[in-house]
Formats: structure tokens, sequence, C-alpha cells
């Protein structure tokens, strides 16, 4: 049997992705779908589309990662699983878990048609409303970096990206949650690291993927209002339109040219960090909305900590707040000097401690 991806019965759609006729497709890390299948053999046309900056898929079953792998260019086709348990429910998910490369020329990776010798099942999380939405917005820290690769490893390529092994995907599987993320390397709050102030995250949140601007990605939906999108998506596939819960990882790499801009950049910052409060509290009028900073240094934590203050005393509102990660320290440092493993774990404990008394 070849059916359409989109066509899957009790479907889950994973994070921000497109939505044509002919695919669904996934900009952002940790995008993709879930879905629920009895079956001996299963097989995923894909198409990754980019230039420079390969794309790699994850592929769970069970909840557990069983493939990670590079994806040529173009059209494929790719074994999920064979030789399985035909009568045996398999919970398979697909992932992105390449951050959106703007950078590129074009850089989407389009999930098209299954093959299957069995059926499909409901999704017992696709109609489960209370199955909590958190959405994560930051940097490399939360696209990944430096999760996978050799400690000296110092080379910017796709591979040293990790979808699965982050805090926040820490986090949403600890609590069954789902998750959206937005994420771009070096990318901040108000400035990139190297102080471009187009390069700031809050600018592009209210389009589906408009850190891509290719017109071949805006053609599968990147550049689409993402608030016109979401009413399509919730009908279809029962996806939720605003997450419960919304954390931030931001700043930095607004930090990087903290020296040479000092008091004005810590006031710019300061401002456009209350400013996405604000936009994010406007947008979402139910969602706990949390701060996370810490884990590569906290220069600009005073400027977070006002913001904050500033709104709940504005708004009389408890639904704002911040949660100061732990440095890394050396010996738990991962590839090109990012983060590693521990640290994700003791962020996402961290988040999780908070979380758990709301959630």
């Amino acid at each position: 049997m070849k059916q359409n991806v989109s066509e899957i019965k009790g479907l889950k759609v994973l994070g921000r992705c497109g939505l044509t006729e002919e695919a669904i497709s996934c900009f952002w890390t940790a995008s993709g779908v879930a879905f629920d299948i009895r079956a001996s053999q299963l097989y995923l046309w894909v198409r990754a589309s980019y230039r420079v900056y390969d794309l790699w898929v994850d592929i769970e079953i069970d909840g557990e990662v069983i493939q990670r792998r590079m994806l040529d260019p173009g059209l494929q086709k790719v074994c999920i699983f064979r030789g399985m348990d035909p009568e045996g429910i398999k919970h398979v998910r697909i992932l992105r878990d390449t951050q959106a490369m703007p950078e590129d020329a074009v850089s989407r990776l389009d999930l098209l048609w299954i093959e299957t010798d069995g059926t499909f099942e409901e999704v017992a999380c696709a109609t489960d409303k209370e199955r909590p939405l958190i959405e994560v917005i930051g940097d490399s820290i939360t696209s990944g970096e430096g999760l996978c690769g050799d400690h000296d490893l110092m080379d910017w390529v796709s591979h040293c990206f990790s979808a699965t092994k982050t805090y926040e995907y820490q986090v949403a599987k600890a609590l069954n949650a789902d998750l959206s993320v937005l994420s771009q390397s070096g990318w901040g709050a108000y400035q990139s690291f190297d102080g471009d102030p187009d390069k700031a995250l809050p600018l592009y949140y209210r389009e589906l993927a408009g850190v891509l601007r290719s017109e071949e990605d805006e053609g599968y939906g990147a550049g689409a209002d993402w608030s016109r999108y979401r009413p399509e998506l919730k009908a279809r596939y029962g996806i939720k339109e605003h997450p419960d819960v919304i954390l931030i990882n931001l700043g930095t790499n607004d930090s990087n040219l903290l020296l040479e801009q000092d008091k004005d950049l810590r006031e710019r910052f300061g401002q456009r960090v209350y400013d996405f409060l604000k936009e994010l509290g406007k947008l979402h009028p139910q969602a706990k909305i949390y701060w996370c900073y810490g884990m590569i240094g906290n220069p600009l934590l005073p400027q977070i900590l006002g913001a904050v203050e500033r709104i709940r005393e504005e708004e009389k509102s408890q639904r704002y707040a911040v949660i100061e990660l732990e440095n890394t320290r050396e010996e738990e440092l991962g590839s090109r000097l990012h983060p590693g493993s521990p640290a994700h774990r003791k962020a996402a404990d961290k988040i999780l401690s908070v979380l758990r008394t709301i959630l």
C-alpha cells in the first residue's frame, strides 16, 4: 500500500510544518510526524532540499531512536523498519534532526508517501486534549549544536546537531508533551553573535518559518502567517493552536559584543526582551512563559530579570518567570565548545522541576 503521508489515519504533526497537497514540509529542529501502525515493514519517500548544509533525520520507534541518518539531496526511499511482528502496534516518529539553515539556498525536508504492508491505528495522543504543548525559542543550544561529534570537533557541519538529545526534547518526553521548536545558531533576541540586528528570532516569530527566505521554501509555506495556518492544522490533525508553556533560551549570542556596545546593547536587549514577552503574552493569553538562560554564561541576566519583573508588575500576573540555568563546565562540553549531553540533562532537570508544578 502506498499513500500520501498527510492522509495517514490518526497522523500527528509535530512542530511548525508546511502543509501542501504534495507534502508535509519540515523546516525546524524536531519537526515531523508521528503515527501508530501494525506492519512488518514500512518505507518513507522523502525529498531533502539543500545545497550545502546536509539534512539529517531521526527515526524513533516506541520512544527510542533507531536511526539517525544523513539524507542525500533530492527524492529518496527510506526504510523505517522491516521484518517486524505485523500484529504489534509500533509508535513511529519521523523528525528533522537539523535546524533551519537560512545560509543555504534552500533548506527543507518534505515527507511525501508511505509504503507498507500494514494498517494505521489512531494515535492516542492525537486526540488527547490534555496533552500539553511546549514551544521553545532559542539559539544553537536549543538547536542541539555540539551534541554529536567528538569533543574536539570544530567544523560547522550538520552532523554536530541533534534534535533528540536536547534539553527541550528531554523535557517534552518527561512530561508527555508535544514540542514545537524555533531555533537558530548564532541568533539572539536583539542581535546575532556578530551584531546583525536582522538575525533576531522575535522578528520572525509570527511566520511559519520566516528565517528561510528562498522562493522555493516559501512556496511550501515557510513565509506563511502562522496565526492563519494554525486553524487548518488544528482542523485536520487536532494540533493545539496555542502552547501551554513557552520557553525562551536567548541572550547568549546577544552578549558576544557586550564589551564593544556595553550600555546601549544592554538597554536595547532589555527592551527587546520586554517587547517579546509582551507580544507572546498577547498572542497566547493562557500560556506560562519562562525565559531560560545561563548555559553559556549569564552577563545579560539583570536585563532579563528586569524585563520579566516589569511585565509582571504591569499585568499583575505571575505567568512570566526566569529559570536560571547552570553554566556549562569544561568537562560537560560537547563538540564546537557547546554544551554536551551532561549540560543538557542538568538544564532539563532544572526546567522540569519548575514545569512539574504547573503541568
